[in-house]
């Protein structure tokens, strides 16, 4: 929060932790409300979308925990992005409860763009997992929020 206004900052810094032990890092940005995304840039999986990064755009495989705003209101701006680069197909793995309404927005958002997004959209319920390249699982888990949403795992299978 800002000292003088007591208001959130609206650009969230960058921070990237280094994982040597998995050979990979975690990049990605948090300012409640305001934006949440987090990627995994040597496995193409991103954690949520903000407002869409361009950092975030170059995953292939987006997973959102839940969709509010600061979580998935990027998604049709991640879609059009990943077109955009020539960056496709996209997963997107999302709550099962939530599929349909996004599935709605991006379609309305596919028709102002003017053409369809080259995306696959997942429906992800606590157990369920879908596999990532390099061997790996991303494993949707149960999380208590105030509208329906998952946690995730990587499960590593080689």
């Amino acid at each position: 929060m800002t000292r003088r206004t007591g208001r959130p900052e609206l650009v969230a810094p960058l921070v990237q932790v280094p994982l040597p032990e998995l050979g990979v890092h975690l990049e990605g940005a948090s300012v409640a409300g305001v934006e949440t995304w987090l990627r995994v840039p040597e496995w193409g999986l991103a954690i949520d979308v903000g407002r869409a990064p361009e950092l975030a755009a170059r995953c292939k495989v987006l997973a959102l925990t839940h969709a509010h705003m600061d979580h998935a209101g990027g998604l049709g701006h991640y879609l059009a992005l990943r077109k955009l680069y020539g960056h496709r197909p996209t997963t997107v793995a999302a709550p099962a409860e939530v599929c349909d309404e996004l599935r709605a927005i991006v379609t309305a958002w596919e028709r102002l763009h003017g053409a369809p997004f080259d995306w696959r959209l997942v429906p992800m319920r606590p157990g369920d997992e879908l596999e990532l390249d390099g061997g790996r699982r991303l494993r949707a888990l149960a999380a208590d929020h105030v509208v329906p949403a998952l946690g995730y795992a990587v499960v590593v299978t080689q």
